[in-house]
């Protein structure tokens, strides 16, 4: 996520989002599950007022209730700002001067107030003396200050990073004996040695005990040290999301006596374009689907077509399908488009909308195994005009359901199985299950009641976008007409 992401929006973005000073009122579930990182938070009080002054010891050790506003003094920036990707949230993690156990907390930053501090000239950076007003709250059991607005954050100079508190892996990962002693605190582990690789969430395990996380490194590629790779120390702030405990190196730097490592990538760099001289490659949908273009690609997708209807998430960040003229396997792709954007079109009245032929241009990411192209200038969209939308393909519904065979083939595709008959109907989350184990998901109905069949029941057809979400292959009809009763 980047500055460019997140400018204070006007009119438009009172419509869609909520006002710079309050707290996000929803926790987007399928983001948050999917980020691996618990950012955000989930009431609608403003900071304001003077805060009750207390130290980050005194928060960390339970002797301060939650939700209420507070005040914390001369503390030490210990992190870099990291972005929330759907969001345009910041992150960094401040400490007491002195360290130690209970000294360090992690501090959520609202994307408006982002832009606030930057135009300010006061992002906080490691090293930095600041005071801060905010929020505290116990974020899905992780403890938080939230800054809603640039003026609770107060500049004091130069300060200086407390020294990593040594301590052991198995005493500081889920259940260990001083995990919570350590949460959001700088921590060295001294001869750490990897024990698990890189498998997924750029996540690998030290000491048979300790997850590292890449929290730091995202968008770029995290660190991938080899099985047995030995550090002489290995430093990083204690996170915790999800239920676990984990280790977030902030930097090369923090990988102590190994060299295969390369720095993240600035995260103010401007995401719409590639950032070196190479400039973005213009490709095709097909050509990204069957795995010809790199990760983390800047791309330009000319004259493709919009397969389905502008749609956004709880946080307001807007969605749609686009697919190559000619259809078939490998066709289509799911676009991310940021809420300020998501605004900024809609004020122009420039939101794409079914057979709408556009071109984009973003960079292309593996959102979790899903592929999607981020959207994250309105500028970056082109409407030319309109087109065909490509007639869906006709489809084995167990060849597209989880782990089908060609399930991959048609990832962000429109397809259409038909003679299907309802096999698990709607328990939750608004899915239900057809045969060959099909998924059938209400994404495009939200927040309205999506379909609701019962057990049993027959259709002829079922036509939507091959979505992916939570490890889980999903069939999303567009509207009701997508269904015709058997």
């Amino acid at each position: 996520m980047t500055l460019a992401r997140t400018p204070l929006l006007l009119a438009a973005l009172t419509a869609l989002a909520p006002a710079c000073g309050t707290f996000s009122g929803t926790t987007d579930a399928s983001s948050g599950s999917e980020t691996g990182d618990a950012t955000g938070s989930d009431t609608n009080t403003p900071t304001g007022g003077a805060g009750e002054t207390v130290t980050v010891y005194d928060i960390q050790q339970g002797k301060v209730p939650t939700d209420i506003v507070v005040e914390v003094k001369d503390v030490v920036v210990t992190s870099p700002l990291y972005y929330d990707k759907k969001t345009g949230d910041g992150n960094f993690f401040i400490s007491e001067a002195a360290g130690g156990a209970f000294s360090g907390i992690q501090v959520h930053v609202f994307a408006d107030v982002i832009t606030e501090l930057d135009a300010g000239g006061t992002l906080p950076k490691i090293g930095d003396k600041i005071t801060l007003r905010a929020m505290y709250t116990e974020f899905y059991d992780a403890s938080q200050l939230t800054l809603s607005t640039g003026t609770d954050l107060t500049p004091g100079g130069a300060g200086v990073v407390p020294a990593p508190s040594v301590v052991k892996a198995a005493d500081i990962t889920t259940g260990g004996a001083k995990a919570e002693d350590y949460e959001g605190c700088l921590v060295q582990i001294d001869n750490a040695k990897v024990t698990a690789p890189v498998v997924m969430y750029g996540e690998f395990e030290v000491d048979g005990a300790l997850k590292v996380d890449d929290l730091f490194f995202v968008p770029s590629p995290g660190p991938k040290p080899a099985v047995d790779t030995t550090f002489t120390a290995l430093v990083g702030q204690m996170t915790f999301s999800f239920d676990e405990f984990k280790l977030a190196p902030r930097n090369c730097a923090d990988f102590q006596g190994w060299a295969d490592c390369s720095d993240p990538v600035d995260p103010t760099a401007d995401p719409t374009t590639d950032p070196t001289t190479a400039g973005n490659v213009d490709t095709t949908i097909y050509e990204i689907q069957m795995g010809n273009v790199p990760e983390k690609t800047y791309v330009d997708l000319t004259d493709v077509v919009v397969t389905s209807q502008f749609f956004t998430d709880a946080k307001m960040n807007g969605n749609f399908f686009i697919a190559e003229a000619d259809g078939g396997e490998y066709s289509g792709i799911q676009v991310y488009v940021f809420a300020d954007v998501a605004a900024e079109l809609m004020a122009a009245d420039k939101l794409p909308k079914l057979g709408d032929k556009v071109t984009v241009s973003g960079q292309y990411t593996e959102f979790y195994t899903y592929s999607e192209i981020s959207l994250s200038k309105a500028d970056n969209l082109t409407i030319s005009g309109t087109a065909p939308v490509p007639a869906a393909s006709i489809v084995n519904p167990a060849d597209v359901a989880t782990n089908g065979a060609k399930a991959e083939n048609f990832e962000g595709c429109l397809v259409e199985v038909q003679d299907v008959t309802v096999t698990e109907p709607v328990a939750m989350y608004g899915e239900f299950k057809v045969t060959g184990d099909l998924v059938v998901d209400d994404l495009f109905f939200l927040p309205d009641p999506g379909p609701n069949p019962a057990m049993g029941k027959v259709f002829a057809s079922i036509t939507g976008l091959m979505a992916f979400s939570f490890d889980v292959a999903k069939l999303s009809p567009r509207t009701l007409a997508d269904l015709v009763d058997g």
